[in-house]
């Protein structure tokens, strides 16, 4: 009998910047001229545990660079091969966008510039930090029940 368990949580924040103008006279005319930069900011935990009954079935040991990687190291058990673990990691992306778009008119007239929809601006920040590393050996192998 073999038994593996994952669980992943993650809470988060998603703070926006917007730098522009937003304008609307009535029916007659709109403008949407802005620059928008949002973060978002994650706190990420993984659970893993993997055992069997009768033969060796068990999650694999972390590296050296793994766990010298990891802001505050890991576990001593998280060298060899253990059956539960559970990492802790940080996340910080960006993204941005902007918008330029204008209209005005009357009844059968109408014009407009830009474009509705965000235009994406190339930001290259997705940075991943793991915190910690835990393992243990909750159940060593044992022997097939006779």
């Amino acid at each position: 009998a073999r038994l593996s368990l994952s669980a992943y949580a993650r809470v988060g924040v998603h703070p926006s910047l917007y730098v522009g103008l937003f304008a609307s006279l009535s029916e007659f005319a709109a403008a949407e001229v802005y620059f928008r930069v949002s973060a978002s900011l994650y706190v990420s935990a993984a659970f893993d545990f993997k055992t069997a009954v009768g033969t060796t079935s068990l999650l694999a040991g972390r590296t050296d660079s793994y766990c010298e990687t990891a802001l505050f190291g890991c576990s001593n058990t998280c060298s060899a091969d253990h059956d539960t673990q559970l990492s802790v990691s940080v996340a910080l992306r960006l993204n941005a966008a902007y918008k330029l778009y204008a209209k005005a008119g009357w009844e059968l007239w109408t014009a407009s510039i830009g474009d509705r929809n965000e235009k994406p601006v190339f930001v290259d920040l997705d940075w991943t930090k793991t915190l910690v590393t835990w393992c243990w050996f909750l159940f060593p192998p044992s022997p097939p029940p006779s």
